[in-house]
């Protein structure tokens, strides 16, 4: 062997650890990663929540109008109370629109995930979805660290034999076997 066998052996010692830091900043990414997206999406529902109270109080408001309408005798009253009426489904509307931004927002966020969720499910629902994410991200951590150990135990399989080249074969297992008790 023409290369110093302690200098191939801290090769693949280092080896072995980058690889094993490597898996670890890709799981501390992914794991972010998902919580930036689930405090993005709570802060989007928030507003979509906000937004769904501000409607029903609008169409409380239109039913009251609407009462008011067919309770007035005169017609100047009834003009009046449609033109409000009128009014406030203008505000119904542009209440509607500003749901949707905030719902198409949420989708933009969640569109890889919402692609396979739609994929897996016709109609996904909301716990399941959450659920759908959470084993995601344990199956990318599962992957990630069997692929960091296999790759550590083949290096550190190849720093043995490297190691009972220099020593000389079989010593590791003689020494082992010299401590067993009999």
């Amino acid at each position: 062997m023409s290369a110093d066998p302690d200098r191939i052996l801290s090769r693949i010692v280092v080896t072995a650890l980058t690889i094993f830091v490597v898996a670890l900043l890709l799981l501390i990414a992914v794991l972010l990663r998902e919580f930036w997206l689930q405090q993005r999406v709570a802060e989007l529902s928030g507003s979509v929540q906000v937004n769904l109270e501000d409607l029903e109080k609008t169409t409380d408001a239109i039913q009251s109008e609407l009462s008011d309408v067919r309770a007035a005798p005169d017609p100047a009253q009834e003009g009046e109370a449609w033109s409000d009426v009128a009014r406030l489904l203008d505000d119904v509307d542009q209440q509607l629109e500003t749901i949707e931004e905030n719902l198409a927002e949420v989708v933009t966020v969640l569109e890889p995930e919402a692609d396979l969720a739609a994929a897996d499910q016709p109609s996904p629902q909301e716990p399941a979805v959450t659920q759908d994410r959470a084993d995601q991200v344990f199956t990318i951590f599962t992957l990630l660290l069997g692929v960091a150990s296999i790759a550590i135990a083949i290096l550190l399989g190849m720093a043995l034999s490297v190691e009972q080249g220099v020593t000389g074969e079989g010593r590791g297992l003689k020494t082992f076997q010299s401590h067993r008790p009999e």
